[in-house]
Order: C-alpha cells, then sequence, then structure tokens
C-alpha cells in the first residue's frame, strides 16, 4: 500500500510550520504568497502556503511508520511557538531564550524544499560519476542480451530515496560542530517601526556577505563579516555576526527593514510571504528576480580522480 494513502495519515506537510507563519498575518490566518519569477501576489491562509505533499515522508518500503518525522516536527514546533512567544514579550536577554532561537534558525535553514533539492541533486551527481567510472574501468556486471544500450551509464537514472534526502537535511540542522559556531556568534533583535514590516520566504534564513567575492568563493556561518537573519515575525528579525559586542535589541530604521527584505527576496526559491502590502513587496521580486543565493555543488576532476564541492553562495550587497 502507498504510505501516502493510509487512513488518517498527514500527507499536507509544512516545510514553514504554520506557527511561524502566523506571525506574517495581520488576522494570524490570511497570507499573501508571491511566486518571485513571475512577482504574481496570491492571496491564500496560513495552512494553504509553504507546504508540498508528502514532504517528511519516508517513502523506505515496509517502514512502520512513513509519517513518523512529520509527527516529530509537530511536536517540536509546539515548543518552538512558546519560544516565539517568549521573545515577543521579553525579547533575548536570557541566554536559554538565545539559544533556542538558534536551534530554531538552524533547523528553518536546513528543513527547506531548496536544500532537499540540493542534497537530492548533489548524490544523483555522485553517483552518475562513480556509475561512469565504473563502466570506463570496465568494472560493471555484464548488461543481458538485449539490453546493451539502455543500461549504458548514461542512460541510467538515478533516484534518491526521499528518506535519504531527510536524513541529510536534519543531520546538517543538528550538526554540533555548526550550532557551536551559531551559538558563538553575536545575537541582534530587530523591531520593524511602524508602518513596516519584514517578510519571509521558501528560504528564510539569509547569508549575506558584503565582499562581492564571496559569491564566488561562497562563505558560511564561520566567515569573518557574515550576516546570518532569520525574520521571526512581520514585527520582529533576528541576526546573528561575528562581530565584537553584546546581544542587543534594537529598532530597525525603514532602511534596515527594506535592505533585510532584499535578502530575504533573494534568498526566496519560489515564493515570498507577507501580510502586509504585496504589491510593494512583488515590485521587490521584480527587481530581484534574477538574483540567487544558498548552496551550490560541483563535480572537480582531480589527478586521484573526481571530487565533488559544496558551497554556500551568500546574498551580494544591493547593486
Amino acid at each position: 500500500m502507498n504510505p501516502s494513502k493510509k487512513p488518517n495519515q498527514p500527507i499536507k506537510h509544512h516545510y514553514l510550520p504554520q506557527f511561524y507563519l502566523r506571525g506574517f498575518s495581520p488576522n494570524q490566518c490570511a497570507i499573501f504568497q508571491i511566486y518571485k519569477k513571475k512577482s504574481l501576489v496570491v492571496p491564500g491562509t496560513v495552512d494553504s502556503v509553504g507546504y508540498l505533499r508528502n514532504f517528511h515522508t519516508n517513502d523506505i518500503e515496509g517502514v512502520k511508520d512513513p509519517q513518523f518525522l512529520e509527527k516529530s516536527l509537530a511536536g517540536l514546533e509546539g515548543y518552538q511557538n512558546t519560544v516565539l512567544k517568549e521573545v515577543q514579550l521579553h525579547g533575548i536577554r536570557a541566554p536559554e531564550t538565545r539559544r533556542d532561537l538558534v536551534d530554531f534558525l538552524a533547523l528553518m535553514r536546513m528543513r527547506i524544499p531548496a536544500m532537499k533539492d540540493h542534497v537530492d541533486s548533489s548524490k544523483q551527481a555522485v553517483l552518475m560519476v562513480q556509475l561512469r567510472e565504473l563502466e570506463r574501468r570496465g568494472q560493471l556486471p555484464s548488461r543481458p542480451t538485449g539490453y546493451e544500450k539502455a543500461l549504458i551509464a548514461k542512460n541510467i537514472v538515478v533516484e534518491i530515496t526521499n528518506a535519504e534526502c531527510l536524513r541529510v537535511m536534519l543531520k546538517s540542522a543538528f550538526d554540533k560542530d555548526i550550532l557551536k559556531i551559531f551559538y558563538q556568534m553575536r545575537m541582534t533583535l530587530y523591531q520593524a517601526p511602524f508602518g513596516e514590516s519584514f517578510v519571509t520566504s521558501d528560504q528564510p534564513v539569509a547569508l549575506y556577505h558584503a565582499d562581492l567575492q564571496y559569491r564566488h568563493r561562497g562563505a558560511g556561518p564561520s566567515t569573518m563579516g557574515i550576516q546570518v537573519s532569520l525574520p521571526l515575525t512581520s514585527r520582529l528579525l533576528i541576526q546573528l555576526d561575528n562581530c565584537p559586542g553584546s546581544h542587543a535589541e534594537l529598532q530597525a530604521t525603514s532602511d534596515e527593514v527594506r535592505e533585510f527584505n532584499r535578502r530575504t527576496v533573494v534568498m526566496a526559491e519560489k515564493y515570498i510571504f507577507t501580510g502586509d502590502d504585496p504589491v510593494r513587496i512583488a515590485e521587490l521580486a521584480e527587481q530581484y528576480r534574477s538574483w540567487t543565493a544558498g548552496f551550490r555543488h560541483q563535480i572537480e576532476n582531480r589527478a586521484d580522480g573526481p571530487y565533488q564541492t559544496h558551497k554556500f553562495i551568500p546574498v551580494a550587497p544591493a547593486s
């Protein structure tokens, strides 16, 4: 039986938690979804955006509960919701609150479709390179008669299971070394001024670097000069950086709100979400529709054989 057909199993899986999306809605329900490439504004509701069917489904044959991860995330999201409420009431003065926010940011950075696509395509690329190398060396099994052409490497389609993609995504989200870097960074909580609001997207965690050379080389949380931001609600946003100084809570200027929203728009793969002034955000999406940022991979041919490299291309300064 197809796991997605089992009764009472959730199949509408939100990669952006619904409690999180409510923070960008003026009434906890209505929200606008803006298509980045088309600058198209579509009105919706919190439960009708930010999801993909069976996004968290374990597709390994015979697994006891294919929806175990979706159900587990629901429990974790309940706690994360309380953390955001705590921030709205008391800010980030408490060390445990800052730590919880870092954990939330790390998960939001990895639990998205863009990351799943990256894992899927990079693993496919590695397997295809290995397959072709084995074929070149003549180390593949003999092909059955009549399938000689169909089973040459270039005609074989490699598929990565959803379960394997999810495993890598969650392993990356909870990587102790990455979390340690985030924990040591300075955190600033920005509040939007009256009449301004933050937006979010389908890739809500933005990494920004002011030096354009990092567009080519890539950058990460430990890169000096990096700024990592996550909108928490339409009113609040956190930024992590490696600058000296204490954690802070600041009133953002209108220019800062626009710049953070620009970074969020550039990071977006397909969708931007807002509860306020969608036309203005659509215009921003139109301006930056061809700008991209995020994880990239490539295969390099070295003396000792093919080698895969991964890097994160940060958001560049506005031109």
